[in-house]
């Protein structure tokens, strides 16, 4: 019973108006700049998730035509050499040439990678993200036939750095646009919030004092000075039914 009561106390309604108003403008700002970042964030990361999967198409392009030779001579050795270039990639998670009937000619791994790298089955020309890894297949093509399939395997580090780069933007520009918003807030919400509790108590005044002779200045021409005009009605004498 104590607890609900203490909430009570503590409620949105029953906050003072200052309160309330600097509270709703507040809540409104960070809304709006938590849904600017959102929108912006998505953009971005969709962006993002085309733009690897178009680097990665292009690399597994460029893989498979310096790869054609090695195939036409059957030197997988050679094969080998060409991917091993993917050692300067660090996003690089393993990548694999395909002869024409499935079978593995060549293969990296990266050294780092747990468990180890394997060739999975040969596909027809297609990208997809995986759980945290974008995998690219794509057609080995010589004199316009296809004579094998290149396939690479990448992380998403950078998707995650993104994000975590992102977040922590973001969580500054929210602290410091709603601390900005909240002083701004407390300034403003007195051209409100001071004519009403100065009419609040001035009604008040007449109506337990029977102070008659107490006036309230119009301050502007609004629903607030119109009801200073009834409150100034009222505390003339007779003016109160």
């Amino acid at each position: 019973m104590m607890f609900e009561e203490f909430a009570e106390m503590f409620t949105f309604r029953n906050l003072s108006i200052r309160r309330k108003l600097t509270l709703m403008i507040t809540i409104t700002t960070c809304a709006a700049i938590l849904l600017a970042c959102g929108a912006f964030l998505s953009f971005d990361i969709y962006r993002f998730r085309h733009s690897i999967v178009d680097d990665l198409e292009t690399l597994a392009q460029i893989l498979g035509s310096n790869s054609t030779a090695a195939m036409t001579f059957n030197d997988p050795q050679s094969g080998r050499e060409v991917l091993q270039a993917l050692a300067a990639k660090e996003h690089i998670l393993g990548a694999c040439v395909y002869r024409d009937d499935g079978r593995t000619f060549a293969s990296y791994g990266r050294a780092s990678v747990r468990p180890e790298f394997a060739c999975p089955p040969t596909e027809t020309d297609s990208s997809r993200f995986e759980r945290g890894r974008l995998v690219v297949f794509r057609q080995v093509v010589l004199d316009d036939q296809p004579i094998g399939t290149v396939f690479l395997a990448s992380d998403l580090e950078e998707l995650s750095q993104l994000l975590c780069w992102y977040s922590a933007f973001c969580g500054l520009i929210v602290v410091s646009l709603s601390a900005g918003a909240f002083s701004f807030a407390a300034r403003m919400q007195r051209t409100i919030s001071d004519p009403i509790l100065s009419l609040a108590e001035t009604a008040k005044a007449v109506t337990t004092g029977k102070d008659y002779s107490i006036r309230v200045q119009r301050s502007a021409h609004d629903e607030r000075g119109d009801a200073v005009e009834e409150v100034r009605h009222r505390s003339l004498p007779g003016g109160i039914p």
